[in-house]
């Protein structure tokens, strides 16, 4: 296949736009998913504070027992 210059940097800088989408992209769903664990974890702590059982804890969380009992 035969580029022409002006094809061939187009194609780059779609594939370079497009790389830095994902990669933006990864990021933002990696810090989401980080805050959710963090709210989770304070979620966890204040109930931990409050002497709700370590089960309930985990149920209404979703963080491990293990997790749980080490708060």
């Amino acid at each position: 296949m035969i580029f022409y210059r002006g094809t061939e940097n187009m194609l780059l800088r779609e594939r370079y736009n497009r790389d830095l989408k994902n990669v933006v992209d990864t990021a933002f769903d990696e810090g989401k998913a980080e805050g959710i664990q963090e709210k989770a974890l304070e979620a966890a702590k204040k109930f931990k504070d409050a002497g709700v059982s370590v089960e309930t804890i985990a149920l209404c969380t979703g963080l491990p027992v293990t997790i749980v009992e080490g708060l």
